[in-house]
């Protein structure tokens, strides 16, 4: 069993969920993945955990864009290429073990599965709106006014546009099926998009949306690498879309005939305000609900606005690999 964490700030929590894998699955090695643009990582104290190995690939992840799908890729395939492991999940870094982990093997391959992903064509989507804005989000290649993705006006002024246009865009991108503007929270910039000429899927072969975070056994993860080396065009296409971290992956391993997919969640999120783009943060009030669902991990947790709730899993979590 190996781990693939994704890391940006709050390297105590970091260092904190590290060490519970590590207490947990002694011999598993684990990746870390920091963007060295969010906040300093300790390197020093990182590396000196057993059998973890940090990685930096000097690219700026932005919430929305292909560069999420490309640093846990390419750490993916750093992975694939130097170290041994039968399994790797991916996980966050304010992600957190909510059971005892000496299951987790056995519940990954259960029924013979291939990956664990939650995940389904996006034609399949349950509601008209749901549907439209997942071909919004796939079938149009997007770009961006900012080199960086950032931005190139004061936050306070992006937050009054986004705030101010949000009908007229809605109505413009309803009007005609060409020219896409897509919007995203947390004041970021918009993207502008065109519908592509071609797309890379077909009935036979469909876009899926699926979970950001997932697990993958060592014949899915051959198979997804091998199938982005030999179909760059199809990677370059996803490059342009929107939130490709939800849909190249899963395009390729839920259309795979030969991978079986156990189509459910690794980690446990809970959406009460989804317009957000944000899930909640989990505190020690709702250690009951965690304690009864059956994924072996939840997300979100920040250790800065309660720090008991991860106190309160380590106890369960110890109790339990006592017992």
């Amino acid at each position: 069993m190996a781990f693939l964490i994704l890391s940006h700030k709050r390297p105590a929590q970091l260092v904190r969920l590290l060490n519970t894998l590590r207490s947990q699955l002694p011999d598993s090695p684990m990746v870390v993945h920091h963007d060295v643009h969010g906040e300093e990582c300790p390197r020093a104290l990182i590396e000196s955990i057993d059998n973890v190995h940090l990685l930096t690939s000097g690219k700026r992840v932005i919430w929305g864009d292909h560069s999420l799908a490309e640093v846990y890729c390419w750490s993916l395939a750093w992975m694939f290429e130097h170290l041994e492991f039968d399994w790797v999940v991916l996980l966050s870094a304010q992600d957190y073990p909510i059971k005892p982990l000496e299951g987790l093997a056995d519940d990954l391959a259960m029924n013979n599965a291939d990956a664990v992903f939650q995940a389904a064509p996006i034609s399949q989507m349950p509601t008209v709106l749901s549907r439209m804005n997942m071909r919004q989000r796939y079938y149009y290649q997007y770009r961006t006014a900012a080199a960086d993705g950032q931005g190139i006006l004061p936050g306070r002024l992006r937050g009054f546009l986004h705030w101010s246009t949000g009908g007229s865009i809605v109505a413009l991108n309803l009007m005609q099926p060409v020219f896409n503007i897509y919007r995203r929270p947390d004041r970021i910039p918009y993207r502008f998009g065109l519908r592509a000429r071609h797309l890379p899927y077909d009935a036979n072969w469909p876009c899926w949306k699926g979970s950001s975070w997932f697990a993958l056994s060592w014949k899915a993860l051959d198979y997804t690498l091998n199938y982005m080396t030999d179909h760059t065009e199809y990677v370059s296409y996803c490059s342009r879309t929107m939130h490709s971290d939800e849909s190249m992956v899963a395009t390729i391993v839920c259309n795979s005939p030969n991978l079986r997919v156990a189509n459910r969640d690794v980690t446990y999120t809970r959406w009460t305000r989804g317009k957000s783009g944000h899930p909640d943060i989990f505190q020690a009030a709702d250690l009951h609900q965690l304690l009864g669902v059956p994924q072996y991990f939840a997300r979100k947790f920040d250790i800065d606005r309660d720090s008991r709730i991860l106190d309160e899993l380590d106890e369960f979590i110890e109790q339990g690999a006592i017992a």
